[in-house]
């Protein structure tokens, strides 16, 4: 039977991949359409270092980790970009794309102003989303203020190409620490300011967590400093 000319050309029809975003040391990511709809193209290539059998299975199961991590997030209402497709065989992504600024932009943008009271809000609200996030023992991996958009009011998570599911303090005091020192490289002008989203994120925590929360993030203070010393 012939086929048609949607046939032939696959999927070209309901997907449009259009200009690359960035490259990552993981994956490329490109904007588009999927079905008429602005779209996030994330696709992962493959690593020539690894024996093609492992590299096959940790990309399924980071990119199986991704998709869970977006859905158990949405269904907790938690902003973050819903799922087109998760296309496993060809090691694609794709999702919904946000439309604002991202949150490095949008504290630059305060910080020129001097708008110190708008970069105390959306650091606070930094702090709750990310509060949100642990509480349904997700750990994001990769936060910073690059992985965030602001739109319509509230903040998006994105990049969960490192997420993982733990309970453990520990990891979450290490995610709080990962942002934090990502925070100081990219706003060194603005460290006195990231306490408030250490607030934003104790005040969506219970009070038994906070000082458990606390105590494990000043370890993982100290045994990175100790590490820079050490060289």
């Amino acid at each position: 039977m012939m086929k048609t000319s949607r046939e032939r050309t696959g999927e070209k029809w309901l997907t449009e991949r259009k200009s690359l975003l960035m490259q990552g040391a993981e994956a490329r990511v490109f904007e588009g359409t999927f079905c008429g709809r602005k779209a996030v193209f994330k696709e992962r290539f493959r690593k020539n270092y690894r024996i093609r059998q492992l590299d096959d299975h940790l990309t399924k199961e980071r990119m199986k980790n991704e998709a869970r991590s977006l859905s158990r997030c949405q269904m907790a209402g938690i902003p973050v970009p819903a799922i087109y497709e998760a296309d496993l065989f060809n090691r694609r992504l794709i999702t919904a794309k946000i439309e604002g600024l991202t949150v490095k932009r949008l504290l630059k943008e305060a910080e020129d102003q001097g708008d110190l009271s708008k970069i105390d809000n959306i650091l606070y609200q930094v702090g709750q989303g990310i509060a949100k996030l642990h509480g349904i023992n997700i750990i994001h991996g990769d936060l910073t203020t690059s992985n965030m958009i602001f739109s319509d009011g509230k903040i998006f998570l994105l990049d969960f190409g490192l997420s993982s599911s733990s309970d453990k303090v520990e990891e979450k005091a290490v995610d709080l620490y990962v942002l934090e020192r990502a925070f100081g490289s990219t706003h060194p002008n603005l460290n006195l300011r990231y306490p408030h989203a250490i607030e934003g994120y104790l005040h969506s925590v219970g009070k038994k967590s906070r000082s458990a929360l606390l105590k494990k993030l000043d370890e993982v203070r100290l045994r990175g400093r100790k590490r820079s010393m050490e060289g």
